[in-house]
């Protein structure tokens, strides 16, 4: 072989060397290349899904009920929270009675558990009701009202108008009638009115007002007396 034979078959073999190393760069940076974007696609991917799976979430809460349970069941078409279970209940806040009374501008519908009393509270909107017992027959502002139990065991009924107690029943029966404390059967604090009753066959001891004699009467069993006769 000549000199010029070996110089050519040299430069061949390094220029194929050469040539194999960039296709072997190449192939190998067109690889990673792809790797990366590839990677950057999944990562895309996943913010897309992220994204649109939020968008729904906020829509179904915004247009539509939500139900919890762990059958499937869709919401009851009347409510916005639906919420099911055959073994769990629902956790309201819990807190003492100075927690509840401390609640800035409660809404009317407000629920609260209170631990001091054992029980759960309800704003309706003027004020705080307790809902273990229901001892009260109240209006929408709580101030005309029918209630037992003002304080505990009091065993009384009171009647309140307009926020002022107008007649009350106490234990010993006895009524009183704008006096919180009766003193006999009936106990009224200011005048009576007593009218002329229509009644052909009076109770004993009735009393009434007769407007043709401008006098009292009281009804023996027998026939009415003026006042005269008592």
């Amino acid at each position: 072989m000549g000199q010029n034979q070996k110089k050519e078959q040299a430069f061949f073999i390094k220029n194929k060397i050469i040539n194999d190393y960039i296709c072997l760069l190449q192939t190998t940076c067109s690889l990673k290349f792809n790797n990366v974007i590839h990677k950057i696609l999944l990562i895309m991917r996943q913010l897309l899904l992220a994204a649109c799976c939020s968008l729904l979430w906020v829509g179904l809460v915004n247009a539509q009920a939500i139900s919890i349970n762990t059958d499937g069941s869709n919401p009851d078409p009347s409510a916005i929270l639906d919420v099911k279970s055959s073994d769990k209940g629902v956790l309201v806040p819990r807190m003492s009675t100075a927690q509840r009374t401390g609640i800035g501008a409660p809404a009317a519908g407000l629920l609260v558990f209170d631990t001091g009393t054992g029980s759960f509270w309800l704003y309706n909107g003027a004020a705080w009701t307790n809902l273990a017992a229901p001892n009260r027959i109240a209006d929408a502002d709580n101030d005309t009202r029918v209630q037992v139990e003002e304080s505990p065991d009091e065993d009384a009924i009171r009647f309140d108008v307009g926020g002022t107690e107008a007649l009350v029943v106490d234990s010993a029966r006895n009524v009183g009638i704008g006096t919180p404390a009766p003193v006999e059967k009936l106990d009224v604090a200011g005048a009576i009115k007593i009218g002329n009753t229509g009644s052909l066959v009076p109770a004993t001891g009735t009393i009434r007002w007769n407007d043709t004699t401008g006098d009292f009467e009281g009804f023996t069993g027998s026939q009415w007396k003026s006042r005269r006769w008592f």
